[in-house]
């Protein structure tokens, strides 16, 4: 494993890899790269698992509302999605990577909240989803996150419900 990460680096992070392994130990700096990877993107891994607890013969409404409100938490705060501010000139936009649809971008402070101002108006809705969709990885977030909101609020009904109709004596057992 070792041989592997030293034949792509260059020297000068050999050495210094090889200081921080002896420093911290390898498992912490294997985690930390694997963390740092999967990081940005561990919203999209709950879509596939999300799927299969729809899918599931007797879904459990459980898990399915607290999967898909973690899901849609990471694409509205976390997700890389273009940030889609106006820059000073007043025609380009901002090309920077904004965290999450909501957010903006942190290089420009007037693009911090940006995302969410336009969410507010009526009149900036379009530009806001014109913005989303520019690029897969806000198409993918906007997507992704319309999803994940539908499934919490059907998931959550479902479990309403279930749990009424549990209650209620006419019920069958």
């Amino acid at each position: 494993m070792w041989v592997s990460i030293v034949t792509h680096r260059s020297d000068w992070s050999v050495l210094c890899l090889t200081h921080t392994l002896k420093t911290h130990g390898a498992e912490a700096v294997l985690q930390s790269e694997a963390t740092r990877r999967t990081g940005p993107t561990w919203g999209y891994f709950l879509i596939p698992v999300l799927a299969w607890l729809w899918v599931a013969q007797e879904p459990s409404y459980g898990p399915i509302p607290l999967l898909s409100v973690l899901s849609a938490l990471f694409f509205m705060f976390q997700a890389r999605v273009p940030c889609g501010g106006l820059n000073r000139d007043g025609s380009t936009l901002c090309r920077n990577n904004a965290r999450g649809l909501l957010l903006g971008c942190n290089q420009v402070v007037a693009h911090r909240w940006y995302n969410a101002k336009m969410l507010v108006r009526r009149s900036t809705w379009g530009r806001f989803v014109s913005n989303a969709f520019r690029k897969f990885s806000g198409a993918a977030a906007a997507v992704s996150a319309l999803a994940t909101v539908g499934s919490a609020f059907i998931a959550a009904g479902a479990l309403l419900v279930s749990t009424f109709a549990y209650l209620d004596p006419r019920a069958p057992r």
